[in-house]
This record gives structure tokens, sequence and C-alpha cells, in this order.
């Protein structure tokens, strides 16, 4: 009967641990960056986003989200895709449709806070 016995020197066992510690302190220090850039976005950064889905996204998606030349934008219809999928949509447009990319205007936190607004609805 064959057994493998495998052993590390105390030095590869360091290195391992080391390496697992780093990952982890890598991982935390990403999900803080994505808190933090959240909370970067002051209340009249929120204020000019609003405004901005209000009248420009209004501008194709009736004034009042209700559909237009564009679908209907309702927290109804707007839960059931998710913030993710809003996310994508409005960073990257719709090709083959009037839905421009926005990426070139806004930063992924802004597009992320207008996709979060779209779930929960947004107020006239």
């Amino acid at each position: 009967m064959n057994v493998w016995v495998f052993s590390l020197t105390k030095k590869q066992m360091t290195l391992r641990l080391h390496i697992r510690w780093g990952l982890v302190f890598f991982l935390l220090s990403i999900a803080s960056a994505n808190l933090s850039a959240q909370s970067q976005l002051t209340e009249e950064k929120r204020s000019s986003l609003l405004h901005l889905l209000k009248q420009d996204c209004g501008s194709c998606h009736g004034m009042r989200l209700t559909g237009g030349l564009g679908p209907e934008l309702t927290s109804d219809t707007m839960s059931k895709l998710g913030a993710k999928n809003i996310f994508t949509v409005v960073k990257y447009g719709r090709p083959g449709t009037a839905m421009p990319p926005w990426r070139a205007i806004l930063n992924d936190n802004e597009i992320e806070f207008i996709a979060e607004q779209l779930v929960v609805g947004v107020e006239e």
C-alpha cells in the first residue's frame, strides 16, 4: 500500500500562511473601497444625478419614467431586472436601440447610484 505523505517545511507553511492572509486583506480592501466609493457621492452629487435621471432619461422614457421612446423605468419593472442588470445597460447602452452608453459621462459609482434609484423608485 502506497501512502503519500505530504509534508511542508516550516518555511513553506509560513509562506502559505502569508499568502492566505495577504489574499484576505486584499479582498477586504476591495470590499471597503466599494463601500467608500458609494459614500463619496455627496448629497449635491446625488441630487444632480436624480435631476439627470428625471430629465435626461425622462426625455426618452417619459417624464414620469412610465415609457415613451424607451420602455418604462418604474420601480415595479426595474426591481425585476435588478441593479446589476440596470448598471450594465446604463453603462454600455443597448446596441441597435436608441439607448446610448453612459460610461463616457458617468463613472461606475454614479451609474450604480442611478441603478439603485431605479430599483427603489424615483420620487417626482
